[in-house]
């Protein structure tokens, strides 16, 4: 008799569910579940490197003391659940992409096992008949720059799963081909998945059909000038105050906002937050919502945050200096002031971002609809 897998309780949660951010079914069940899981985890004597760590880090990318076996998980629009085992984050991810492809009719998200290995041997082949070696050049000197205080990228081991993801990417689409910013994409999938379900998870966030971040990442900068513009008009519609003050000294969001729509805030904030602004694309990957869209709400949400500050930027005493001296402060303030926020605020700021999510994608749609735009 042919012995039936057992499934994690994500998956027995989000069975026969459409969405993971909007069931009530899930949202209880994983609170309880969670609660169990943490409450075992941390009964076990472990080491001490698998002590609990502090959710109110202000490091920005990874800080040293968090050693990465806890994480503040997200599922559904509730507050995330703080400190839990990372293995729940990795049960969460894989459930949902096997949800999407079996509602789409395509394979498990680890279907394809051997499509990452032969685009990595291709590669090998033509290593030297093609342009291969500059865009490895460029991958090698981005890879070391990319989470280099994380332990698991310190390794020879984590760096060669990261390049690997990224030259296979770069064979299976050389349209998009690789771009800066990818290698934190990539990094934050391969923290929680294996090679191949990384990999497979990457093409669901690139697809046109899907999430949609493909074309911010072309090299005609196209889809990141539409992200830009969105950001833009989202925040034109929601906080007039704020944008005529930022649009009065001409600060616009290519000066602070690429590293956050190209690394998913990876480049500017905690693994923490990045991560899970992740588990909300990777978790509702059935909801009508594009990578760019939650980008761009989370972005209008620390704006939001910091509007008083950035208003009293550039008041008389500030105007007197001359505009030059407000907009350097002005970007100033947005590209270094929110990452020094602590996890606590952080936290609150994307839960609101979450409860937004909805009105927020209606409110593109329209941006989409008058300007004529498809992000």
């Amino acid at each position: 008799m042919k012995k039936t897998k057992k499934m994690n309780f994500f998956e027995r949660a989000a069975s026969g569910v459409n969405s993971l951010l909007l069931d009530s079914t899930i949202r209880s069940r994983a609170s309880r579940e969670l609660s169990n899981a943490k409450d075992k985890f941390y009964s076990l004597k472990l080491p001490s490197l698998f002590l609990r760590t502090s959710s109110k880090s202000t490091a920005v990318g990874f800080n040293e003391k968090d050693d990465g076996s806890t994480c503040d998980l997200q599922v559904g629009d509730g507050k995330p659940y703080l400190d839990s085992p990372a293995f729940l984050r990795t049960q969460l991810w894989e459930s949902a992409m096997k949800k999407y492809s079996s509602k789409h009719g395509e394979g498990e998200v680890n279907g394809e096992e051997d499509e990452l290995d032969e685009l990595v041997d291709e590669r090998e082949e033509k290593r030297d008949t093609d342009d291969t070696e500059d865009f490895e050049t460029l991958i090698e000197r981005d890879l070391r720059r990319t989470f280099p205080h994380h332990p698991s990228f310190k390794s020879a081991k984590g760096i060669n799963k990261m390049r690997r993801l990224l030259l296979a990417y770069r064979d299976y689409d050389p349209s998009v081909g690789y771009c800066q910013g990818m290698p934190f994409i990539v990094g934050i999938l391969a923290l929680y998945m294996n090679e191949s379900d990384a990999f497979q998870t990457l093409l669901f966030i690139m697809s046109k059909s899907t999430r949609n971040a493909r074309e911010i990442y072309e090299e005609s900068g196209i889809g990141l000038k539409r992200t830009f513009s969105k950001l833009e008009s989202l925040l034109q519609c929601e906080n007039k105050r704020l944008s005529a003050h930022l649009q009065k000294f001409k600060v616009g969001p290519m000066m602070y906002a690429s590293g956050w729509i190209l690394t998913c805030f990876a480049s500017d904030f905690t693994t923490r937050f990045s991560c899970r602004v992740m588990d909300v694309i990777i978790a509702n990957a059935n909801m009508d919502f594009t990578y760019g869209d939650f980008i761009t709400n989370v972005a209008v949400s620390i704006l939001n945050e910091a509007t008083e500050d950035l208003l009293a930027i550039g008041s008389d005493e500030d105007g007197e200096k001359g505009e030059e001296i407000v907009f350097e402060k002005l970007v100033e303030y947005i590209r270094h002031e929110p990452q020094r926020w602590d996890g606590e605020r952080l936290n609150r700021i994307l839960t609101l971002a979450i409860h937004s999510l909805s009105e927020r994608v209606k409110a593109c749609r329209e941006i989409e609809r008058v300007t004529n735009t498809i992000v």
